[in-house]
């Protein structure tokens, strides 16, 4: 009965394990270190449009066979890192060649689990996790804010950045040309400090009713 009621739990526990794989589409991998074999789930195959049939590997050589080479050799001195103790965990982000010919994204993890006798790594266990998608949009992001940032610093009207407290951010140079400061002057400033008193309650009143939703932009 005792082993029986382990076995169950034991399955339970498979069974939830590949549910959470699943959920998550991760890619799992199992490296002997010191063997080179390796084992690869579906998803991991399927990340760069493969079955596992069709990669037919229980070896690393099929990380290295589609790794991007710049990113192979990063992954090689992080894994390095890790044998050594220096990082808990290796991390990597890297591209691997789909079967249609382009580049996916991974997040590739994993930590050494067993050790030889002589202290050597022996079994690693990690996943794979495409970041494809979220590389583009930092792409894309990178693009937006070197427009804006040439926009903000060669516009001819004076652009700048506050929080909600009123204390400088950002500012441009044409709005330390209208006020007469330096940059570092100007942030050891507040935009109330500027402010004329008599404007500055309605300045503030504004800018409560735009940081609470109640209108989307103001000027006065």
């Amino acid at each position: 009965t005792v082993r029986k009621r382990a076995e169950e739990h034991l399955q339970q526990e498979r069974r939830r394990l590949a549910e959470i794989i699943e959920a998550t589409e991760l890619g799992t991998w199992e490296w002997n270190v010191q063997t080179g074999e390796a084992r690869f789930n579906e998803r991991w195959a399927e990340i760069v449009g493969y079955t596992l049939e069709e990669l037919a590997s229980t070896s690393i050589d099929v990380w290295e066979r589609f790794a991007h080479p710049e990113d192979l050799k990063k992954s090689e001195e992080l894994l390095e890192k890790h044998f050594r103790g220096e990082n808990d965990i290796y991390e990597c982000e890297a591209r691997m060649k789909h079967k249609d010919g382009y580049w996916v994204w991974v997040y590739d993890r994993g930590k050494v689990f067993s050790w030889t006798d002589d202290g050597k790594p022996l079994m690693m266990y990690g996943t794979h996790q495409d970041i494809t998608r979220r590389k583009s949009y930092e792409e894309q992001l990178k693009v937006s804010e070197k427009a804006f940032r040439g926009n903000f610093e060669n516009a001819a009207i004076g652009m700048a950045m506050l929080d909600k407290k009123g204390r400088w951010l950002k500012a441009n140079e044409r709005v330390c040309d209208i006020l007469g400061y330096s940059e570092d002057e100007l942030f050891e400033l507040t935009f109330q400090d500027l402010t004329y008193p008599d404007d500055l309650d309605s300045d503030l009143q504004l800018l409560d009713e735009l940081v609470s939703g109640k209108r989307d932009y103001y000027h006065m």
